[in-house]
């Protein structure tokens, strides 16, 4: 098994694989955003975002993060995290927990704090915060049937 992590503008295809492949619970979310075409949605966040990484697992895209700083400064020391994710990754647990914790410091370097949200019925992405450092924030959005929980690292 090979896990491998890319600094990518994102192909259309990797793009693609994603939108076919990602949890239910991150489709959902995205489709509640108001986005039918999950695609059109992953290929803006590539687009709005200062740096995206694209996970690899056996050269299948796995995961996708991407930062987005808050302000309106490139240079905020504090921005957004966002992620997708397929059931691919379940296959490397471990492996790719590793592999963010590394990433996820390194993007700390740029900026000293990072915000996610995260739907509070997904206990899944709730645990993997847990496990990159992140601790529940006070914020909360609660956006047509779905509450999205504040997460803080910093």
């Amino acid at each position: 098994m090979s896990i491998k992590v890319e600094t990518v503008k994102g192909t259309d295809e990797q793009i693609q694989h994603l939108s076919r492949n990602i949890r239910n619970s991150d489709k959902r979310l995205i489709n509640l955003w108001g986005y039918a075409d999950v695609s059109k949605f992953i290929k803006e966040a590539f687009t709005a975002s200062t740096q995206c990484l694209i996970g690899l697992v056996d050269g299948e895209p796995a995961v996708a993060v991407c930062i987005l700083p808050i302000g309106q400064s490139f240079i905020s020391d504090k921005a957004y995290i966002w992620l997708v994710a397929t059931d691919k990754i379940r296959s490397a647990p471990f492996g790719v927990l590793q592999k963010s914790l590394y990433h996820i410091r390194k993007i700390m370097n740029s900026h000293r704090t990072l915000v996610a949200y995260i739907d509070e019925s997904d206990t899944k992405a709730q645990k993997y915060a847990y496990f990159l450092g992140f601790k529940p924030g006070e914020g909360r959005v609660t956006e047509k049937e779905l509450t999205l929980r504040e997460y803080i690292k910093s």
